[in-house]
């Protein structure tokens, strides 16, 4: 029959165990968070970089309509 005393020494490690996975479950979960974190701000930068590119070109565009017009009108 188990005593009282190692019954308790069980739970213990029972215990410290699962409180030691559930730390390493919370660093893994962070980390990934952190990870997803960093990859949306890149995305995000990088589909604003495409956008003012993009909007550049299209103001390029409507300078040169605009010059063709003008010389047009000179011509």
């Amino acid at each position: 029959m188990m005593s009282l005393r190692d019954a308790h020494v069980r739970y213990n490690i029972v215990l410290v165990v699962a409180l030691g996975l559930m730390v390493v479950g919370s660093a893994t979960a962070a980390q990934q968070w952190t990870s997803n974190r960093i990859d949306a701000q890149t995305e995000v930068k990088d589909t604003s970089s495409a956008a003012a590119a993009g909007e550049r070109a299209s103001d390029i565009e409507a300078l040169r309509l605009v010059i063709r017009r003008l010389e047009a009108r000179i011509a």
